[in-house]
């Protein structure tokens, strides 16, 4: 793993490995930077193998420029392969881009390897990049004995980049739900009374990433605000965007209506306590968060992304917009405003909830 930062796949590599049967498994995990909040929290039988000791290492700057300015990885290959010395039954690495990378510089050291894909590759926001050249990245997955996936969609957009499924699986998220659902008792009204003094409360959950695009989130609140309506948009998370975010609320007056409550291990409390989720995303492979949102049964709104539509039956279970801006806004304007929109979408939740997660 690159490491062990606040997002949803390092919140599943947490869940995985405190689940393992370290009676059968002997595990140690490699991070490219020994750094994240989630590094408290992983069980005592993993062995850590940090490859970089601290974020910013010299050796580690070196490297990163040489690849990506000359595509020399002499320095990489080096600096992982003189701290993963042994042979191992399996190498996974549990994410694209960097992750991937990586593993393959110590292919020859695993009996099996395996690779996770956590996002829908055709969008080509986290993979190609300085991190990884399209070329290695094609070589490191076509060197893999399996190439797992966690949406359908995810491994279908794979597809089409042209690369063989032929040795690739779908393997859904865990999702705790019975930790979820303890929850419950402290949800607010869960889309089935009317808005309270404070009005609406939208919950938003995730890194503070472009990806996310949380800013559209904020320029929707403008515009609700300019129609006289009362909500406040609290969204749970930290990343690199925060400064921007922090900037664009003051620019726009909105601060005290949409608050950056930072990263909550669980956020599952403050999640309960809201009428309605919002899932703004430009891409998404499996929606971590939107699946807790469904075990708390609240009505969610979701752009279209293939992880979105997939985990939502379609707009079965959530309600369904488009990317475009307008129709994030027409869709919260509606949830806000109708109590009656907000009870159904309440019940298509719990459902798709207890279709998905119920033999969890």
């Amino acid at each position: 793993m690159s490491s062990l930062g606040g997002g949803g796949a390092e919140k599943v590599l947490i869940t995985l490995l405190n689940n393992f049967d370290y009676d059968r498994f002997d595990v140690s995990l490699a991070l490219t930077t020994y750094a994240g909040i989630y590094l408290n929290e992983l069980p005592p039988q993993v062995r850590v193998i940090p490859i970089y000791e601290r974020p910013g290492a010299l050796l580690e700057k070196l490297g990163f420029q040489l690849y990506s300015r000359l595509g020399i990885y002499c320095l990489e290959k080096w600096s992982a392969r003189r701290v993963i010395t042994g042979k191992y039954d399996a190498i996974v690495s549990f994410m694209q881009g960097r992750a991937l990378k990586f593993h393959g510089y110590l292919l020859d050291r695993g009996g099996k390897n395996l690779s996770w894909v956590h996002c829908d590759m055709s969008a080509r926001l986290v993979s190609v990049s300085a991190v990884l050249s399209e070329k290695d990245e094609k070589r490191c997955y076509e060197s893999m004995d399996k190439v797992v996936f966690v949406s359908k969609e995810a491994q279908n957009q794979f597809g089409k980049l042209g690369y063989s499924l032929k040795k690739s699986s779908v393997i859904y998220n865990p999702i705790p739900v019975v930790e979820i659902q303890k929850y419950l008792g402290t949800a607010s009204s869960n889309g089935t009374n009317p808005a309270s003094e404070d009005g609406i409360n939208i919950v938003l959950c995730g890194s503070l990433s472009p990806v996310k695009a949380f800013d559209r989130m904020v320029r929707v609140a403008e515009r609700l605000t300019k129609e006289g309506l009362q909500f406040q948009i609290n969204i749970i998370g930290e990343g690199p965007e925060r400064g921007k975010m922090e900037a664009l609320i003051d620019e726009l007056g909105l601060k005290g209506i949409v608050n950056l409550l930072g990263f909550m291990r669980p956020p599952y409390a403050e999640m309960a306590k809201g009428d309605v989720f919002v899932s703004c995303s430009l891409t998404e492979a499996y929606p971590l968060n939107v699946c807790e949102a469904m075990c708390l049964g609240l009505p969610i709104v979701a752009t279209e992304c293939s992880g979105n539509s997939e985990v939502l039956g379609y707009g079965k279970y959530g309600l369904l917009v488009g990317q475009d801006e307008n129709e994030l806004y027409e869709a919260v304007n509606q949830m806000i405003t109708s109590e009656s929109l907000r009870a159904e979408y309440a019940e298509k939740a719990k459902e798709g909830a207890a279709n998905y997660y119920s033999n969890i």
